[in-house]
């Protein structure tokens, strides 16, 4: 009866209350198996459904509900606790208080922790020495990420890349290329067994790639053309036509490249596109305004700026947006 009344909770999103009532049973009745425990405590956690969405990024946890339910015995806070990591964003203002407590996580939880804890984080840190010797580990860690953002800066070449080895879910990566590799555009090599180019989906480049030389730019096109799963590419800033093109033409499979900026008060969108992209129509083409960057990655998967480009494509191939407007904001200014 306890199996069924909670099953039926669960598929009611009532799984709370399930996850309560095996909770009394722990102290005064018959126990589960414990796999099926597991899942339920597991499903008790999520403020939404989806235990087994592709994208477990996505998957909002009920932090105050894992509070709670960590408390009821070991093996729960050993299934539950890894959840209140989820997401882990160490910026420069929270750093001094987090890094330390990270470092002290890190020596005394074992790989399983981290394994089953961890799917984004974000990492914005100054990079010094005490910075590399939490963030460092921390990366390797986690072995099943699926987001990342990089946006320290590091002197040292390819010791970030090499954090990277091991993560095989990786879908979402946001970062410079140059930097991870040898600080140059022309040093990227993403068929690299280090780099996980064959879970990629979602790519953010960082980069400066305003007036690279065209070699650069073909190179760097012909390495994204190996991502096999890419399917979003975001650039930020200005970038010659040329480069665009060629990117375009290099990945097919590309459903959409968006190109993005700020609020730099200078001259309408339009007026930046007939300038200096008009050679650039392919419907797949976006431009897109963003704020502060570092207020957007803390905003984390609360973000929906990929969701917006792609709705803009498809109206575009539907007739719904002129075939020659390219931005998503009529009132952006560059």
């Amino acid at each position: 009866m306890i199996v069924v009344a909670a099953m039926y909770y669960l598929r009611k999103r009532r799984a709370k209350r399930a996850a309560e009532a095996v909770a009394a049973t722990l102290a005064d009745g018959p126990r589960l198996p414990e796999d099926l425990e597991r899942d339920i405590f597991l499903y008790a956690a999520q403020a939404t459904s989806g235990l087994d969405d592709g994208d477990s990024a996505q998957v909002e946890v009920d932090v105050e509900t894992v509070k709670r339910l960590v408390l009821v015995a070991k093996r729960t806070r050993d299934w539950l606790q890894p959840l209140l990591f989820r997401s882990l964003v160490l910026v420069e203002h929270t750093s001094q208080t987090r890094l330390p407590a990270l470092s002290f996580l890190l020596s005394s939880k074992p790989a399983e922790f981290w394994a089953h804890g961890p799917r984004t984080i974000v990492l914005n840190v100054a990079f010094g020495p005490d910075d590399a010797a939490v963030v460092l580990p921390l990366l390797k860690a986690c072995t099943r990420l699926e987001r990342l953002t990089i946006a320290s800066p590091d002197s040292e070449r390819r010791r970030l890349l090499l954090c990277l080895a091991k993560m095989t879910e990786l879908k979402r990566l946001s970062a410079e290329l140059g930097m991870l590799f040898d600080h140059t555009i022309g040093s990227v090599d993403l068929s690299m067994p280090v780099f996980p180019g064959h879970t990629l989906t979602h790519l953010s480049l960082l980069d400066e790639l305003y007036g690279i030389s065209p070699s650069e730019e073909a190179h760097l096109a012909s390495q994204l053309s190996t991502l096999s799963e890419l399917r979003y590419l975001a650039l930020y800033g200005m970038v010659a036509a040329s480069f665009l093109l060629g990117v375009l033409a290099s990945c097919p499979r590309l459903r959409l490249l968006a190109n993005r900026f700020p609020d730099s008060g200078r001259t309408t969108v339009q007026t930046m596109y007939e300038r200096h992209l008009t050679t650039v129509t392919d419907v797949r083409f976006v431009i897109m305004p963003h704020g502060r960057l570092n207020a957007e990655w803390e905003e984390g998967d609360k973000q929906d700026w990929w969701d917006e480009a792609e709705r803009f494509v498809e109206e575009k191939k539907q007739g719904k947006i002129d075939a020659g407007r390219f931005w998503t904001d009529e009132n952006m200014i560059i």
